[in-house]
């Protein structure tokens, strides 16, 4: 019993349901993609270097820079730094790789223009090779970690119960 002229406290202790928290989202390890961000870049770009090549040189060689530079920049803009070089590596390497394949398939030329590649053949390969490295640093390399403070995320229905009335509610950290 309370004292005469204390006070006891009016409200009784609260009772909460646990939370329940599954293991999907007690994982930490969510990522978010954005490949969508690099193809849309870069097949514009690969479909103005194949009509262009014929006709307007000048705006042919200045889709080299744009197809090296693009996607890295993408992941840059991203936070990813290394993923940024890997990107500069494979939109660097992989078209002229596919440019010596494709002029290796197609011969070379006799006569005045001997020991050249045929053209068709080495652009050919060389937008293969675009095309590749657009595959696989998309579908590859394009992903962001989101971020997580390492709690999961969890919510369960509350109730309390004191001298002046009840609550129900819903409780969450997210």
């Amino acid at each position: 019993m309370a004292a005469e002229g204390s006070q006891a406290p009016a409200q009784a202790a609260d009772s909460e349901v646990p939370t329940r928290v599954s293991e999907s989202t007690a994982k930490s390890g969510a990522t978010k993609w954005y490949g969508w961000q690099i193809a849309a870049f870069d097949l514009p770009v690969t479909a103005l270097q194949g009509v262009t090549f014929h006709a307007a040189y000048l705006v042919y060689g200045l889709t080299y820079p744009a197809l090296w530079v693009g996607a890295p920049i993408i992941h840059l803009d991203h936070g990813n730094v290394g993923r940024a070089a890997i990107s500069l590596v494979l939109h660097v390497g992989l078209p002229f790789l596919g440019a010596e394949l494709g002029c290796s398939a197609g011969g070379r030329h006799g006569g005045p223009l001997e020991d050249t590649c045929d053209e068709t053949w080495f652009r050919g390969g060389e937008a293969l090779g675009a095309l590749a490295a657009t595959v696989i640093d998309a579908g590859l390399l394009a992903y962001d970690e989101v971020p997580s403070d390492g709690r999961p995320v969890a919510a369960a229905p509350t109730f309390s119960a004191g001298a002046s009335g009840f609550a129900v509610g819903w409780a969450g950290r997210f």
